[in-house]
């Protein structure tokens, strides 16, 4: 009974902190980016709004540089204090939204690639153990189209970046990502090359896309940490 009691307290509490308005409607360390309703904390009894994890580390790390960003409290009583109107961009374009939204759909497409990509080498593997023909074709479609896919993601990761506000550390992070992420892309273009090589020239075709194989398996949890790291601070990994 106390665990069920337990458990109804805190699905109480967590749909109270989901719901919870944010006093704020821009991001106070973004001030040129909305506020998201699920990225919230509070803080003096308040709950603020943020536009990415990002700008949650950056507050709580130096909550006064950004508290003039907040709107001002509401006046209790007696005379009435001019409030300091809270910052408000300028209305984005039909063209500028769309291209925030190619941007935002790079966390989306990101996914499918790496999977393609990466399992790509277990599928190698069963297949020279099992010398499979329908092993390695399996895999090598799936390289293929992963590397088709991460061409497109990689694309829309760099539109992303167009559209970030991110500086000092995050955005040495974001620099890093980026390129790491366009050089997947570019070598398992490279890849798919080697594997369309192979029916002319089997033995140079058949090293170019296992080379790309290795480097692939070894950059993309390097890409991928990285961008936790920009997202979630670089130690999001720590227990």
């Amino acid at each position: 009974m106390a665990r069920i009691f337990l458990f109804i307290s805190s699905l109480v509490l967590f749909v109270s902190a989901v719901v919870a308005d944010p006093i704020n409607e821009w991001c106070p360390v973004t001030p040129t980016e909305p506020a998201e309703s699920h990225l919230t904390v509070e803080f003096e009894g308040q709950t603020i709004g943020f536009c990415c994890r990002a700008c949650i580390r950056k507050f709580l790390e130096s909550p006064e540089t950004y508290r003039t960003n907040l709107p001002a409290p509401e006046p209790t009583g007696g005379s009435a204090t001019s409030a300091k109107p809270e910052i408000s961009p300028p209305e984005r374009s039909l063209a500028e939204r769309a291209w925030r939204l190619l941007g935002n759909l790079h966390v989306l497409a990101i996914h499918f690639p790496i999977a393609l990509l990466l399992i790509s080498a277990p599928l190698e593997v069963v297949a020279a153990l099992r010398r499979s023909a329908q092993w390695a074709f399996a895999a090598r479609i799936n390289f293929s189209v992963g590397a088709v896919a991460a061409l497109a993601a990689a694309v829309l990761g760099w539109i992303a970046a167009a559209n970030s506000n991110y500086t000092g550390e995050a955005a040495s992070l974001l620099e890093w990502h980026r390129w790491l992420g366009t050089s997947v892309a570019i070598i398992a273009l490279c890849g798919a090359f080697g594997l369309a090589m192979s029916a002319s020239r089997p033995r140079w075709g058949s090293w170019v896309y296992w080379i790309c194989l290795a480097l692939i398996c070894v950059m993309i949890p390097i890409a991928a940490h990285l961008g936790g790291s920009m997202i979630y601070g670089t130690n999001h990994l720590s227990l």
